[in-house]
């Protein structure tokens, strides 16, 4: 199979060597990368494209949390908190980390987190080359209603707490789904997160406006103002193949 790319940060370097040696002796895993540092990790996450990331939570530069709000989402790996501090375990599972490694960790406890890892890898892997027929369309379920909104005519989606409220022409609904799986669902077919809340269809912007502090107001076509915020303008300017 595929080498399940991995990338190591934290600004200790025990704590690295620590997980390198763990990792050097798993035959499906190639470490591409070890950081100091959050600023390092967003560089080499760019760089090599990482299917798992083992990330600490307190450094000196970019916090574990930081790294993973400026991580674009179609680049966004399957993340396992690693650090020496259990009160940011809720926290950590808000933003969907996969697991949360208490330092000191077993042998057995790692290996659990890594089988995990393994498996969403394989899971993702699999849902990418075999899509679903329906891939282009949305269930929704409201007042026990199930129908199905084809992702073109969405406008934008936000974030509602464990589940997303998407905006379709003058109407909206809730989808039990977070906002971090419709980003990655959804990169490929046009959207883009713009914030920590919201991703949008760029098919339906027709304007960016400039708001103090690198921030832009975002027009729609149905009249909706948005907001993109600074960390995520690096991902448009990508596609616009200028910068902002």
């Amino acid at each position: 199979m595929k080498p399940i790319r991995t990338i190591i940060v934290d600004d200790e370097p025990l704590a690295r060597e620590n997980l390198m040696l763990r990792l050097r002796d798993l035959a499906e895993c190639e470490v591409v990368a070890e950081c100091g540092g959050g600023r390092a990790a967003l560089q080499a996450i760019e760089e090599h494209q990482p299917d798992v990331l083992f990330l600490d939570i307190q450094m000196p530069d970019l916090d574990g949390f930081e790294v993973v709000d400026r991580i674009p989402a179609d680049q966004m790996p399957i993340i396992v908190f690693v650090t020496a501090y259990d009160q940011y375990a809720l926290e950590a599972f808000k933003v969907h980390a996969l697991d949360y490694l208490l330092k000191p960790f077993s042998a057995n406890r790692f290996e659990t987190a890594w089988s995990h890892a393994h498996e969403q890898v394989l899971r993702l892997r699999q849902d990418q080359s075999h899509p679903h027929p329906y891939a282009g369309r949305m269930v929704v379920k409201t007042n026990g209603r199930i129908s199905f909104l084809k992702v073109d005519d969405i406008d934008w989606i936000e974030a509602n707490g464990d589940y997303a409220k998407v905006h379709c022409d003058q109407r909206s609904c809730l989808v039990r789904r977070t906002l971090n799986d419709l980003a990655t669902c959804l990169s490929d077919k046009g959207f883009l997160r713009i914030s920590r809340s919201v991703i949008v269809n760029l098919d339906r912007v027709c304007e960016l406006a400039p708001l103090k502090k690198g921030e832009y107001q975002v027009e729609l076509r149905s009249g909706a103002h948005l907001k993109l915020t600074r960390s995520y303008h690096s991902q448009l300017e990508i596609l616009l193949g200028d910068p902002l």
